[in-house]
């Protein structure tokens, strides 16, 4: 009891003295972008729908909001742990719906720029097991090539039986991995 009360503190505190004398300006783009583990003005633009980005994270960076540049530059920026942890549980009680639509909108913006890892992991979180799929099937071959099934292989797992029993490309990748893993009676 006594690290939940210090977690509902901390998130009393957040509450009250970070997020509560924030515009709603400012708490809408953090509550949007707290789905990223990086943020960027790309990224941020793109699941936010808004144009603002550069300036919401120099502004939040510059007021002390629990924004660490990740970049000399400031181009890169991830929230400390706690506050992100806190934004994505008031993103969760006040608009539960929303997390798929912004998940998805990262997942295809990291698609469009070519980084299929962090699109996957986005459209998975959203649920949007068809378009993961899709990816698995057609986008992932340099993955293949490098050996990194222990990489692919937990994407894999996270998707509907329907869609893993219906893959020459899924089944190869277990295949492989448990060879790679010293485990041929499985492969």
């Amino acid at each position: 009891a006594g690290l939940e009360a210090i977690g509902q503190d901390i998130g009393r505190y957040l509450n009250d003295e970070v997020i509560c004398l924030w515009s709603a300006e400012k708490r809408e783009f953090a509550m949007k972008t707290c789905i990223l583990d990086t943020l960027s003005e790309g990224i941020c633009n793109a699941v936010t729908g808004r144009n603002n980005a550069k300036r919401m994270l120099t502004e939040i960076y510059e007021g002390n909001g629990f924004l660490i540049a990740l970049d000399a530059q400031r181009q890169e920026y991830r929230y400390h742990h706690l506050f992100q942890g806190f934004l994505k549980n008031l993103l969760w009680e006040t608009a539960p719906g929303e997390c798929p639509n912004l998940h998805a909108k990262a997942g295809f913006w990291f698609k469009e720029q070519g980084m299929m890892p962090e699109a996957i992991g986005h459209l998975l979180d959203g649920g949007f097991y068809q378009e993961v799929f899709e990816l698995i099937e057609h986008r992932i071959d340099s993955l293949i090539r490098n050996n990194e099934f222990g990489r692919l292989l937990p994407w894999v797992e996270r998707l509907p039986e329907a869609y893993q029993s219906k893959s020459f490309k899924i089944a190869a990748i277990y295949a492989l991995y448990y060879a790679q893993t010293g485990r041929p009676d499985l492969s």
